[in-house]
């Protein structure tokens, strides 16, 4: 079973297409290690009354910590000698937490944060469903520990149903806070230990029960476990990624696992037990810990190598990378894995001495590559523009002339590729661009504070991305601007799907922000977005169509005139990781136009054909030809994939307000 999880994973992560579900390998490992774990810890609570913590963490320790420290020590050496400086402090950050066994909650802290979904994976990235693990690890024996008090304290109670019945808590704790949970945050719901607590439970609930699962008849065995083995099959190769997950459909597999498990014993030869034991298969289940460690770094990292971050691996490049990461993982299985693991003279203290030593290795790595980071971002030159007042004559005003879409030799580019994420429009850095959780309107105020004329603009980030150039016309004609934005929620009539689940909480912030621009009653409304996904279309580009036409249409009908701003060309490549390797050759990062506009806008413009509404499009001055490059006058267009920085709308200030009519 350990074969097919990492397989599962390896193919998945290298993005072969026909596995689409092969992230369900981490679910199989997690039944697994939970059966395994709660075998071993049962199984010595009876024999001894109790178990020994010190030896429990002791085997733990030399069995998972020094081929972990190592491929983490390595990761953040290649890390700082590869991979851009924009990516140090991110990866040093996750190292450590990596180290420390609670990555998983870093990552779903910044799975919350709408700054940071553009981001490139890191290169521990695969070490959160290790943290779930070994926190698991840390706490369940203690657990157990306590039950042995309450038996040898009650002697009438069951050891054994006590395991159990603490198990079947969990279980329905775990699981009905994860079907509760994944729907309204799948992104943190995916990382963290209390939705995924539930899978290591069930693993640990056969464990209990395999006496009674081994009375099962062959014959019916036989169809159980062979019907497990089709249905984590079928789920891998049909679940698509897009499904909010864990939730209630991680039950499908995990089950199924389950089951192969339990019906295992009683199938004997005529169960899935015979493919298992072929050398290929355990050659493989023996080293999927290391095969596990070491193919996400060579894949994150080689690829970067590969491709200098000017364009997406391939598939055949990915399968390439990881079979080639099946060389360190053997070198770290054979020379460090199992010399340590079987090592007999290793007393539980040097083991332990072992893991600490491991683990702040691990720390002080992922300190020294965070900290070269940090060193490199604070070194970094400045946007070109301090204030709302500073000249424009920068980014966009240089269309035209000689070379503006190229560095001017001796120039630093503005703002640096290791800051650029960092150059995000005001609204954030004020608290008014609203998250993803709250379904009230925050304003925030701009321009001429005291004028008679009020303009509003209100969208999603694609809406925010236009502030500090409205900000300009805004000071330019005298107008107050007050704007209503919220992360991943347009100005449309439709529930949308926000990763990867409907959110009627964007219906419901659009309405309060109706009931806000009922009030104003502003002189204009602009507004612009991003392409959705609409929860129940049945042909999503006429759904989008609609729902933004009939929302803008609710805007005209009571007087107010709405401007829609056409959404911008995006970037095919990450534009601060090729610029940041690439600072030589900035057009080596360039997309050609038809993949950065695509379909981008078009929705807007059939929108516009039914709702009274007129569309700006200053889309020519992002990108005036092709391909579209990520610098234009000495400036970065975007801070990632699809955004503006800050600096370079601030320059599209004097193009837009010559685009816009009288108000």
């Amino acid at each position: 079973m350990r074969a097919i999880a990492v397989l599962f994973v390896l193919v998945w992560h290298a993005g072969v297409p026909w596995l689409p579900g092969g992230f369900i390998g981490v679910d199989v490992f997690f039944v697994i290690s939970g059966f395994l774990m709660t075998g071993i810890l049962h199984r010595e609570l009876m024999n001894t009354g109790t178990v020994s913590i010190a030896k429990f963490y002791a085997r733990r320790a030399r069995r998972l910590i020094p081929a972990s420290a190592l491929t983490l020590v390595v990761t953040g050496i290649a890390t700082w000698l590869i991979l851009p400086p924009t990516r140090w402090w991110s990866t040093g950050q996750e190292i450590a937490a990596a180290g420390a066994y609670v990555v998983n909650w870093l990552l779903a802290s910044g799975s919350t944060n709408y700054l940071a979904q553009d981001a490139a994976p890191s290169a521990v990235q695969h070490f959160w469903s290790l943290s779930v693990e070994e926190q698991y690890y840390l706490v369940w024996p203690v657990v157990i520990v306590g039950l042995g008090l309450v038996v040898r304290r009650f002697r009438e109670v069951s050891a054994t149903k006590l395991v159990l019945g603490l198990l079947v808590v969990a279980f329905v704790v775990s699981f009905g806070w994860s079907v509760l949970r994944t729907p309204v945050a799948p992104g943190p719901s995916y990382f963290v230990t209390t939705t995924r607590i539930w899978e290591l439970a069930l693993g640990g609930i056969v464990a209990m029960t395999m006496a009674t699962w081994g009375r099962l008849p062959r014959m019916l065995a036989v169809v159980a476990a062979w019907s497990g083995v089709a249905v984590v099959l079928a789920t891998a190769m049909l679940l698509p990624p897009s499904v909010p997950f864990p939730g209630w459909i991680a039950l499908i597999p995990t089950l199924a696992v389950a089951v192969i498990i339990a019906a295992g014993p009683a199938a004997q030869d005529a169960g899935p037990v015979r493919v298992c034991r072929n050398v290929v298969v355990q050659k493989i289940g023996a080293m999927s810990y290391s095969l596990y460690l070491w193919h996400w770094p060579v894949l994150v990292i080689g690829g970067y190598l590969v491709t200098g971050g000017i364009s997406d691996l391939s598939v055949t490049m990915g399968v390439l990378l990881v079979l080639l990461s099946v060389i360190p993982a053997a070198l770290s299985y054979y020379f460090v894995e199992v010399p340590i693991h079987t090592r007999r003279s290793l007393s539980t203290k040097s083991s332990l001495q072992i893991g600490a030593l491991g683990i702040v290795v691990a720390l002080v790595a992922g300190g020294a590559v965070a900290g070269a980071g940090l060193l490199a971002e604070r070194s970094a030159p400045r946007p070109v523009y301090t204030s709302a007042s500073s000249p424009v004559d920068f980014g966009a005003q240089r269309i035209g002339q000689p070379g503006f879409d190229s560095l001017t030799a001796g120039q630093a580019i503005s703002p640096s590729p290791l800051v650029a994420a960092d150059d995000n429009p005001p609204v954030y850095a004020r608290g008014c661009q609203q998250g993803f959780a709250s379904s009230e309107p925050v304003a925030c105020e701009f321009g001429n504070l005291d004028s008679e004329t009020t303009v509003a603009l209100i969208g999603d980030s694609h809406a925010s991305h236009w502030v500090d150039a409205m900000e300009y016309v805004a000071q330019q004609r005298g107008w107050r601007l007050i704007t209503f934005t919220k992360s991943s929620c347009a100005l449309i009539d439709a529930t949308v799907i926000n990763r990867g689940a409907p959110a009627p909480i964007c219906s419901e912030w659009n309405a309060h922000v109706m009931s806000e621009i009922e009030q104003i009653k502003p002189a204009a409304v602009f507004t612009s977005n991003i392409d959705y996904q609409v929860s129940g279309a049945v042909d999503n580009h006429a759904a989008m169509v609609a729902g933004m036409a009939s929302a803008w249409t609710k805007v005209t009908s009571i007087g107010i005139p709405v401007f829609v701003l056409r959404d911008t060309p995006a970037s095919g490549v990450d534009p601060a990781d090729c610029l940041a390797g690439h600072l030589d050759s900035p057009n080596l990062c360039a997309t050609d136009r038809a993949s950065a506009f695509g379909t981008r806008g078009l929705a807007q413009l059939e929108a516009a054909e039914i709702a009274p509404v007129k569309v700006v499009d200053v889309t020519a001055a992002i990108c005036p030809r092709d391909p579209c490059s990520p610098v234009i006058g000495d400036v970065m267009v975007y801070r990632d994939r699809t955004h503006m920085t800050a600096t370079y709308s601030r320059s599209l200030g004097p193009t837009l307000d010559a685009a816009l009519p009288n108000v």
